[in-house]
């Protein structure tokens, strides 16, 4: 009997370990006080083996837990170092696919222009008034991969009106403004642009309304293939560009800054046709030597009658903390003979013109900001050699005043007064003419 009651004392004794051991002291403590009063009541256990079984639990567990983990224990020699198999390393996450980048962008221009005479040409005529639609346009842009973006375009200028502000004959047909492919990444030196666009040839720099003199007479808008190259040191960029047509010079005949009914070219003449082929080109480079100061250069050649038109430029742009500072300077380095058609010959000599713009932004206001620009041309001698009028001075001020913008919209009012001297040599053109431009745009980027 005694020995069958030390029997089951062994295996209560056993049973209350093994609990001890898988439960915990700590989280099961009220079981374990119920379960000790029922054995040490019937006699099973006495409060001294009690007390010591539950020191050699805590004994065993705080033996345990200072086991160090893999790794923590280098400061042992190695020969009691715990051998451990090496960590079973996880295989990386296989890269996404990048997906290609899409944006597309919009404005759409209104405007408002008044003219105090509407025809320079005729001192006699009265003023101009009209609403218009001058721009708008929409743009997508996407890139499927990190050195390639694709540009596309859709524009309509002049909606609701005959006459261009250059006063040439408008057309609001809608046209792609821009068509073109980029290839090239930030940490490559080169890239290329291929397709139509505006060619890289000045910068017509415009805080206004209304374009300044040097985009009218010389921007060019062709397809074309151009290579550069973007260097580190003061981010010099440098580009090769060619491309098709006579097209720098048509636009000259377009700025309405002589009279071109009178003086035309050749191919306007009948006379000969434009030549096709890449036979055009241009260089340019910009680069900023101070963080608040860009300046650039350009030359560009098309064929022309019996001698090529050949144009340089150097522009530059200086921001003096709310106020930006720009000019351009645009020279004719040669020009083919114009064609005079009162006279019905060409003229004795080339004219090589020039044009020079200057301007100030100052923003007065974070969404108001303020703008002048003064801008000169010289015939070198055209108006006096033809007798017909052509333009010298203009000034123009104005303003704009952002009504609101968020979530990539911005909604803008402007306004801007233009005048412009002129010299009528003795024909019925009128020797001043005043321009106001009013507009309200929208535009999402």
């Amino acid at each position: 009997m005694r020995l069958a009651s030390r029997q089951r004392s062994f295996l209560t004794v056993v049973l209350l370990a093994v609990l001890l051991a898988v439960t915990g002291v700590p989280a099961s403590a009220d079981i374990h006080e119920e379960l000790v009063k029922l054995l040490i009541k019937k006699g099973v256990l006495t409060e001294e083996e009690y007390q010591a079984l539950r020191r050699q639990v805590e004994e065993s567990r705080k033996a345990e837990e200072s086991q160090p983990a893999l790794g923590e224990e280098k400061h042992l020699p190695q020969r009691l170092r715990i051998q451990r198999p090496p960590p079973v390393a996880e295989k990386p996450a296989p890269d996404k696919e990048a997906k290609p980048l899409f944006r597309v962008f919009g404005t759409l221009d209104n405007q408002v222009r008044w003219r105090d005479h509407r025809d320079i040409r005729d001192k006699d005529r009265g003023a101009s008034s009209n609403l218009h639609v001058r721009r708008v346009f929409v743009g997508a842009e996407v890139a499927p991969v990190d050195f390639v973006v694709g540009t596309v375009v859709l524009q309509s200028e002049y909606i609701g009106t005959s006459r261009t502000d250059q006063d040439q004959d408008a057309s609001a047909t809608p046209q792609i403004d821009n068509a073109s492919i980029s290839l090239g990444r930030d940490d490559v030196p080169l890239y290329g642009v291929f397709g139509w666009r505006v060619q890289p040839f000045g910068a017509f720099y415009n805080h206004l309304i209304a374009d300044p003199m040097t985009q009218d007479a010389y921007e060019v808008k062709r397809a074309g293939a151009t290579l550069g190259s973007k260097l580190p040191f003061w981010d010099l960029d440098v580009s090769a560009t060619v491309y098709q047509g006579e097209t720098q010079i048509g636009r000259l005949f377009e700025a309405n800054l002589f009279d071109a009914s009178v003086i035309t070219r050749t191919t306007s003449a009948g006379m000969r046709t434009e030549r096709d082929g890449l036979r055009s080109f241009n260089v340019a480079a910009t680069t900023t030597p101070l963080p608040e100061l860009t300046v650039g250069l350009g030359y560009l050649s098309e064929p022309g009658d019996s001698r090529r038109n050949q144009t340089g430029a150097v522009w530059g742009l200086w921001s003096l903390g709310d106020v930006l500072a720009h000019a351009e300077y645009i020279h004719a380095l040669a020009r083919e003979r114009f064609w005079n058609s009162t006279s019905g010959e060409l003229l004795q000599g080339s004219v090589e013109e020039r044009v020079l713009t200057a301007g100030l932004a100052y923003k007065l206001f974070p969404d108001l900001t303020l703008a002048g620009r003064y801008e000169r041309f010289w015939d070198d001698g055209l108006g006096a050699k033809a007798a017909i009028w052509s333009a010298e001075h203009r000034f123009s001020v104005g303003g704009a005043y952002t009504l609101w913008k968020g979530e990539g919209f911005t909604v803008q009012a402007g306004l801007e007064y233009r005048g412009t001297d002129i010299e009528p040599r003795g024909t019925a053109a009128i020797d001043w003419r005043n321009e106001l431009f009013g507009r309200l745009l929208l535009s999402y980027e």
